[in-house]
C-alpha cells in the first residue's frame, strides 16, 4: 500500500401543477452580491463533472449572485490550491478529498457529486488476447512471474485506489501480481496503453468506452471494480473553511445554482449531449452508450447516507497509511446545513 502524505499542519383536490421551467436556476431570495466562488475541477473535461465545470459559462449561476471562476487541474493540485487560498470549492475524488482533510487541508466535504462508484477496468487488446477476458480471468494475473502494468493518474486519486482496490479483492501484492505506472492526465494513459506501455487502466465510464469503441482496448461485461470498492461516495465538492467561515451564503448560493443545473439537465439530456460533444471533444458514439447513466450519477442534492459515509471514510483509511482514522463528523459538512 502506498502512502500519501501532504506534509502539512495544522381537502380539496390539489390544483394540477404548473409546469416546471428549467431553463435557468431561480434567483436567490438575497439580491446581495455573494462575491467570487473560485471552483477547480480536478479533472478537465469529465463528463461527469460537466454541470460543474460549464454551468459558470452558460450563466447557470447568475440567478444566485455568486461569481464563479473555474479553474481545471488535477487531482494532486487540489489540496494545494485550497492551502494557497486560490480555490474555495473543488471537485474532487472521495478518498483524496478526506484523505487531505484527515492531514490538515483547512476544508470540508460538504456534497456527494457522484455517490455510486462506476470506474470500468479496460484492458490492453494483448492481454484480452492472451486469455483475460472476463472478471474470472483475472486471477491469472502475474502468474508468469510478469507484474501487469496499471496506469494511473497519481498515487491517492481514484484511479489508484480503485485498483487497490481490485487488488485486495483478488488477494494480489504490488510488485509481484501488478504494479502502478503513474502518467498523469487521461491522454497520457490512454496513449501509454495504445502504445503498449501499460496493460491496464480504469477510469469514467465515457473515458473506457471511447477506448473501447476506437479498438484501443475491452472491458468486462460485469464491473468488478464496482463490486470489490462497495458503498462509498466516488466524487465530492470539497469547500474550503475559510469560505464557509466567512461566507457560508456563497457556499449555499454556488450549490442552490449547481444542483439546479444538474436537474436542468437531468430534464434535458439532448443539451448536456450536445455541451459534453462541442466543449469537451466527446465522441457522439461513446455519449450514445453512456451519457444516459453518467447523468443518473448525478446527486440532485449532495446528500449522502450513513453507510456511504462511512464507507468512505473506511476507504480512505485503507488507501492511506498516513491516516488512522477518519471520523465523519470530522470532514462532512452538509451544504444545506449552512443555511441560517
Amino acid at each position: 500500500m502506498s502512502v500519501v502524505s501532504l506534509g502539512v499542519t495544522a381537502c380539496s383536490p390539489p390544483a394540477e401543477p404548473e409546469p416546471e421551467d428549467t431553463s435557468a436556476a431561480e434567483p436567490s431570495e438575497n439580491n446581495e452580491d455573494l462575491g467570487t466562488v473560485n471552483s477547480l475541477m480536478s479533472t478537465a473535461d469529465l463528463v461527469l463533472y460537466l454541470p460543474a465545470q460549464l454551468g459558470p459559462e452558460q450563466g447557470k449561476f447568475d440567478a444566485c449572485n455568486v461569481d464563479v471562476n473555474v479553474t481545471l487541474g488535477q487531482s494532486d493540485t487540489v489540496s494545494p490550491a485550497i492551502l494557497a487560498g486560490e480555490a474555495d470549492i473543488a471537485l474532487q475524488f472521495g478518498g483524496r478529498a478526506v484523505g487531505d482533510i484527515m492531514q490538515g487541508v483547512p476544508a470540508k466535504v460538504v456534497a456527494a457529486q457522484t455517490p455510486n462508484w462506476v470506474m470500468p477496468l479496460v484492458i490492453s487488446n494483448a492481454l484480452y488476447d492472451s486469455g483475460i477476458q472476463s472478471p474470472e480471468d483475472l486471477e491469472q494475473l502475474g502468474t508468469d512471474g510478469t507484474p501487469v502494468r496499471f496506469g494511473i493518474t497519481s498515487i491517492g486519486a481514484a484511479t489508484h485506489f480503485s485498483l487497490l482496490k481490485l487488488a485486495e479483492f483478488y488477494g494480489w501484492t504490488e510488485g509481484v501480481e501488478f504494479e502502478f505506472v503513474p502518467l498523469g492526465r487521461i491522454g497520457e494513459i490512454t496513449a501509454a496503453l495504445e502504445a503498449g506501455e501499460i496493460d491496464a487502466f480504469v477510469f469514467n465510464r465515457d473515458v473506457v468506452m471511447r477506448v473501447v469503441d476506437e479498438g484501443l482496448g475491452h472491458m468486462f461485461d460485469r464491473d468488478v471494480i464496482a463490486e470489490a470498492v462497495g458503498p462509498t461516495l466516488k466524487e465530492v465538492f470539497m469547500a474550503s473553511d475559510k469560505i464557509i467561515e466567512e461566507n457560508p451564503e456563497a457556499v449555499v448560493a454556488y450549490f442552490e445554482c449547481y444542483f439546479d443545473y444538474v436537474e436542468e439537465l437531468k430534464a434535458n439530456p439532448d443539451e448536456a449531449r450536445r455541451l459534453a460533444i462541442e466543449k469537451f471533444g466527446a465522441s457522439p458514439e461513446a455519449l450514445d452508450l453512456t451519457l444516459a447513466e453518467d447523468i443518473a450519477d448525478w446527486s440532485s442534492d449532495g446528500s449522502a447516507t450513513r453507510e456511504q459515509l462511512e464507507g468512505l471514510a473506511a476507504n480512505t483509511v485503507f488507501q492511506n497509511e498516513a491516516v488512522d482514522e477518519a471520523p465523519v463528523e470530522e470532514w462532512w459538512l452538509y451544504w444545506e446545513d449552512l443555511r441560517p
